[in-house]
């Protein structure tokens, strides 16, 4: 019997699951290896920090999804992979042999290049654990005699909608326990925010955070850390009795040990089949793989989409059937929450904002949720 193990339960195996509970494959046992039993959205995160999705609305239970499959589902974290006798080494010490591996167990925060921000910092990934940092620190908010001081390092899209959801819950929902306005601050390493995106677009998040009274900090790149302050370059300290670590994607470390073939940032190279570029029996998908003449961004987005056809080229390993190309589209609509029940769709050199495009959003997130959490058994 085949061994096909799925290490992560990302949002492309989520598809992959989905794929092997419609039309399993005689001959083919198939595992999952997760820490998480559910997984949050990604997507849906601003909004569930913001109070606007309780946990069954954003969260995919991939432990029901691998049932409907007929996966057995391992919780565990991944220490390294064995290529050369085919097996992953869990934390446990315990091994899983495969002959078919595909790796979806997304990024890590990029922490190693500034001391002190793993013991003094909250990263946003992943979600999981960022949930339980998050209703501590709601709950020291509602008994704090004096502001809260909130940092989130970090100018892109990820940091911008988390630090607007984390402000819109804190003066909104807790509110009426909080005996201090918390004070907020966006430390940006660029000389401008959100760089992946338009002048209208950037002009419009420009708008929201000076009318919110968030401070902005530009060119200001976090070079060490310690308890209650973040030391910038140019002898410039940021007080903050909380960091959030919002900045782009890392490869997790132990990828680097795998003998697989790596782009030059560290994350698992794969052609346009998703197949790694070095090993025919592995697999890779969304933010810890890089596709060889892709330049898209990491994100959720391009996750989701690469899902159905990993799926597809899986199935044609383990049966023997050609391979589907992937080729993801240049630019996706990009889709930015400002905390409120408010947001800006933004695609190429155009942008709109609006309360209609949050409700858009909504539909959108909300209909893939229910797409993978509503099953029925065949």
């Amino acid at each position: 019997m085949l061994q096909l193990v799925l290490l992560g339960g990302g949002h492309s195996h989520v598809a992959v699951l989905k794929s092997f509970a419609d039309a399993p494959i005689k001959g083919v046992k198939l595992t999952l290896v997760t820490p998480y039993p559910q997984v949050l959205y990604s997507g849906m995160l601003p909004g569930f920090i913001a109070g606007h999705y309780d946990q069954n609305e954003c969260h995919i239970n991939v432990a029901t999804l691998a049932h409907f499959a007929k996966c057995e589902v391992i919780s565990a974290h991944a220490l390294g992979i064995d290529t050369a006798n085919r097996k992953v080494i869990l934390h446990n010490g315990v091994t899983v042999a495969y002959d078919f591996l595909s790796i979806n167990t997304g990024s890590a925060p990029r922490l190693d290049g500034v001391p002190g921000a793993k013991e003094f910092s909250l990263p946003v990934k992943p979600a999981e654990k960022f949930w339980i940092a998050w209703t501590r620190l709601l709950e020291d908010a509602a008994t704090r005699t004096t502001p809260q001081r909130i940092a989130v390092v970090g100018g892109g899209a990820a940091g911008v909608e988390l630090l607007l959801a984390m402000q819109y819950r804190l003066l909104h929902d807790v509110s009426a326990k909080l005996s201090a306005r918390p004070l907020f601050h966006l430390v940006n390493d660029m000389p401008t925010l959100l760089p992946r995106h338009n002048a209208k677009t950037r002009a419009i998040i420009e708008r929201i955070l000076k009318e919110r009274n968030v401070t902005v900090h530009s060119s200001c790149r976090a070079m060490s850390m310690q308890a209650g302050v973040i030391h910038c370059d140019g002898a410039y300290d940021i007080q903050a009795d909380y960091v959030i670590w919002a900045t782009g994607p890392g490869a997790p470390s132990w990828v680097a040990k795998t003998g697989l073939t790596l782009d030059a940032h560290g994350f698992i190279a794969v052609n346009e089949n998703l197949r790694s570029i070095s090993h025919s029996n592995i697999f890779s998908a969304g933010d810890i793989a890089s596709q060889h003449g892709a330049t898209h961004p990491k994100s959720g987005v391009y996750a989701l989409r690469q899902g159905p056809p990993l799926a597809e080229n899986l199935r044609a390993a383990l049966t023997h059937q050609p391979f589907a190309p992937y080729q993801p589209q240049k630019q996706s609509l990009a889709i930015i929450s400002t905390g409120d029940k408010y947001a800006i769709a933004a695609k190429g050199n155009w942008a709109i904002a609006g309360s209609l495009v949050w409700k858009i959003k909504d539909y959108i997130d909300s209909s893939f949720i229910e797409k993978y959490n509503h099953l029925v058994s065949k």
